[in-house]
């Protein structure tokens, strides 16, 4: 319910703590979202805004990293403008942002429509984000409409009779929606039905609960993290009698709403890495099948090396073997049976007959040896049968760790490394959902640096001295701020040859950066440009 108007309602004190502030700087890193800075002189405030279709929210934040590719300026008019007033049209999903000389509306909808529109104070379009169609081209585009966008609510009580009860109250003036709507039905211990199914006062208990929840969500000063029974996380300004599982708790909404969405950026990286390595064992298991198929059909039609030897036993017994230029005989075997040879007419018979004596000794062995791998192929199908099973059930990043460090397998096709290149490397889950990727050696560290980090990964490493390279996985849309990126560096310090030092400086940079010089050794890389953080090596949690 990050984008529920009572949400917005709520989000809106903390958005206007930024009132005096002004805007210094606005870029964005994906193209459907953008980060504001707002400096007052003594801090620097960032406002994180999200308008991707079905995921739009925005929030406040204390420290941004801004990556220094693959971000470009945006809404460049505002820049230097001081911020007068924030407030949300009434009834609706839409944040308006006073500037002295602009306007600014954060549109948060649940599908396409959501967009960042900038205005002057008369209304005509300057600039926008995720506006469908843009504003290129159009010279009179006028922002007016939302200066009368406050939406006419019907009554609950005028309701068409013959309406859902859930429906009317999360499409009338109480603007309930789904959550607190099945809310006020637990409450009550109502069943969802039409409306002429009530009796009036039902309808009054009704109104007064759902004024109730409307007041308890508006009054509230701690929101939830409420987890449901399949793991999903409900953003909820009150608790909520069917979800009693609270995961997280706080007084501050910002901080809720990105801890939301970071815990959504870190099950979506799992879930990530869970499927694509089912999907690797997928084709392990299609591949070993295939092979234990054909080796059984062989077996079965081992046969056919008795057979091929009997047609050279009775072609070394014609009367004629010099015989040539045939394509096939006609003969008897041992028992009458009539049989067809066929023979390769520039042959003779003793010729042809070498051929088939040695088609049944290929035949005999390939059958022999691949009988024999049967068992080890069929040990490993099992193996890998058990292993995707044993992945299918794990929930968290932390367990397939665990799972890996049960593997001791080294067989190619049951070797956990070979099936995840992830599990060759430390892993640290660090806040927000990133995750650290560190060396285990020179060779190791190569590996981690050239062949499993992406180039716009975070790639770090303790500045004059030996010790582990590590990465930061970067997704899209997504950026480590500097508190994560000091998080990585004490890991980084403590895996490195300073490791007994107060602080260590550790370098950093995007992965696109780091070149390895040809004939360098083992592990030696050149950064052609970096950052440094002082790091306290320790480990997280420490």
């Amino acid at each position: 319910m990050v984008r529920h108007i009572y949400t917005l309602e709520k989000l809106i004190p903390e958005l206007n703590s930024l009132v005096g502030f002004q805007l210094s700087e606005c870029f964005s890193q994906d193209k459907d979202s953008c980060v504001m800075c707002y400096d007052n002189g003594n801090r620097l405030d960032y406002l994180y805004i999200s308008v991707e279709a079905n995921n739009s929210y925005c929030y406040l934040i204390s420290d941004f990293h801004r990556q220094k590719r693959n971000s470009a300026d945006v809404f460049n008019l505002l820049i230097g403008e001081t911020l007068q007033n924030v407030e949300l049209i009434k009834h609706d999903r839409i944040i308006r942002f006073t500037f002295i000389n602009s306007i600014l509306y954060i549109r948060l909808y649940g599908g396409s429509q959501s967009a960042i529109i900038a205005c002057s104070t008369d209304g005509k379009i300057i600039d926008s984000l995720n506006l469908e169609g843009g504003i290129s081209g159009v010279k009179n585009l006028r922002i007016d409409i939302f200066e009368c966008l406050e939406a006419k609510l019907t009554n609950f009580s005028e309701m068409p009779e013959d309406l859902l009860l859930s429906k009317a109250l999360k499409n009338s003036e109480y603007l309930l929606g789904v959550y607190y709507t099945q809310e006020l039905l637990l409450r009550l211990k109502f069943e969802d039905c039409p409306i002429n199914k009530l009796e009036s006062q039902q309808i009054v208990q009704i109104e007064s609960e759902a004024e109730k929840i409307h007041s308890e969500c508006l009054n509230s000063r701690e929101y939830y993290l409420l987890k449901s029974n399949s793991g999903v996380l409900i953003l909820s300004l009150i608790p909520l009698i069917n979800y009693p599982d609270c995961y997280y708790k706080s007084d501050n909404l910002s901080d809720l709403i990105r801890r939301k969405h970071s815990i959504s950026h870190s099950v979506k990286s799992f879930s990530q890495r869970k499927n694509s390595i089912i999907q690797q064992i997928n084709r392990k298991i299609k591949r070993i099948s295939a092979t234990i198929f054909h080796t059984k059909q062989i077996r079965e039609t081992a046969s056919k090396a008795d057979y091929y030897r009997l047609c050279g036993d009775l072609l070394c017994s014609q009367p004629d073997p010099g015989v040539k230029s045939i394509e096939s005989v006609n003969l008897d075997d041992y028992e009458g049976n009539n049989i067809i040879i066929k023979l390769n007419p520039r042959l003779n018979l003793i010729e042809n007959s070498k051929f088939y004596y040695d088609k049944s000794k290929k035949s005999r062995a390939e059958s022999e040896i691949r009988t024999a791998k049967l068992p080890e192929l069929e040990n490993n199908l099992n193996k890998l049968l058990t292993l995707k099973m044993k992945i299918e059930e794990t929930q968290t990043m932390k367990q397939l760790d665990e799972l890996k460090k049960g593997s001791s397998e080294s067989n190619s096709d049951t070797d956990f490394e070979k099936i995840d290149p992830s599990s060759k490397y430390r892993v640290f889950e660090l806040s927000d959902g990133f995750f650290l990727y560190v060396g285990k050696s020179a060779a190791n560290n190569d590996e981690l640096t050239m062949k499993f980090a992406k180039q716009n990964d975070i790639w770090l490493h303790a500045r004059g001295s030996s010790g582990s390279h590590a990465v930061i996985r970067v997704d899209k849309g997504k950026s480590p701020t500097k508190a994560i990126i000091r998080e990585a560096a004490d890991i980084v310090a403590y895996y490195s040859g300073a490791r007994n030092a107060k602080y260590v400086p550790v370098a950093y940079c995007e992965r696109k950066y780091v070149r390895k010089p040809k004939g360098a050794a083992v592990g030696a890389v050149v950064m052609s440009r970096e950052d440094v953080v002082m790091a306290e090596p320790k480990l997280k949690g420490a």
